[in-house]
């Protein structure tokens, strides 16, 4: 892979800050310099970017809806507690205690945008999905040229070309 298309991926892995933590964007940049670094038919390192990407991001996927689900399930229980030591108990302290909770949940995930953040994380998974059965299927395509120095020129060429495809994939507001 060239230097060009290690940019391209360092600008791609710098775009996701919603669905990725700084720490994992900094790590996908390094394994993107020292693919840079080794041979350009290193296909099974660009796979395993893509591959470690795609986890990354699935992985915030499952913790953003198991936050959701988490933050639903705490304002339901305390409108519920908040109700029933009210009405039944009267226990208007108790009460306003719950609500608030109930209140602060409900207005973290108005705040947080739980829906956003998932159906951004499916769309890029889905994307990059799509970009990796793209690179099989002509990188089993450049196993038929004989020549070497062709063979690397055209999986370079294969590899600068869903790169490009990838950075075109947005990831802010839920369009693609």
């Amino acid at each position: 892979m060239s230097i060009e298309t290690s940019a391209i991926l360092t600008q791609i892995v710098s775009s996701l800050p919603v669905l990725l933590s700084e720490a994992a964007r900094n790590k996908l940049r390094r394994r993107a310099k020292t693919i840079s670094a080794g041979q350009a038919e290193s296909t099974e390192e660009v796979k395993s970017l893509f591959s470690n990407t795609r986890d990354r991001i699935r992985f915030s996927w499952i913790m953003t809806v198991g936050m959701a689900l988490t933050l639903f399930i705490v304002f339901l229980a305390m409108v519920a507690l908040a109700v029933i030591s009210g009405v039944v108990y009267d226990k208007p302290m108790y009460s306003i205690v719950f609500g608030g909770v109930s209140g602060g949940s409900l207005l973290t995930f108005i705040v947080w945008k739980p829906s956003e953040k998932i159906f951004e994380s499916t769309i890029t998974t889905q994307h990059l999905d799509m970009l990796v059965i793209f690179l099989e299927a002509e990188w089993a395509g450049a196993e038929n040229i004989d020549d070497p120095s062709e063979k690397n020129k055209r999986i370079r060429e294969i590899n600068k070309e869903a790169l490009d495809k990838m950075s075109k994939i947005k990831v802010h507001g839920g369009r693609t």
